[in-house]
């Protein structure tokens, strides 16, 4: 009965390691997609800022005050892909393998990496 005992004991282990390797494998693939999803948002708020800018420049209308909210609005989505990407970086150290995330683009890389495969950013190895 011992070696049962050890056996299931062994077993149990093995699933709650796979189930938390899940649970991390899900959180990262939100966050991820969460970093793409205010990407896009920024890159269309600027866009818009942008033709506005224009727009206001060939009126004889632009200055800085027309477009503050525009401003404040990018500013917003920078702040919340940071702190995207921090919760990122979080859910690497949280798995233990030394799992190295890309600060600049956000994407999951092998321990050994010097430099972001995807966008070429150096990585700052800190686990």
């Amino acid at each position: 009965m011992d070696f049962l005992d050890k056996l299931m004991n062994k077993v149990d282990q093995g699933i709650a390691v796979v189930s938390s390797k899940s649970e991390n494998l899900a959180e990262t693939a939100r966050t991820k997609s969460a970093i793409a999803a205010a990407q896009r948002r920024q890159e269309s708020a600027q866009a818009a800022l942008g033709a506005k800018c224009y727009q206001s420049w060939k009126a004889g209308t632009l200055t800085v005050e027309s477009l503050g909210e525009d401003l404040e609005q990018i500013r917003a989505i920078e702040t919340e892909v940071e702190e995207l990407k921090a919760q990122l970086s979080q859910i690497g150290a949280e798995e233990g393998q030394g799992a190295v995330v890309c600060p600049n683009c956000g994407k999951t890389l092998s321990p050994e990496s010097r430099f972001c495969d995807s966008c070429g950013t150096p990585v700052n190895k800190t686990v």
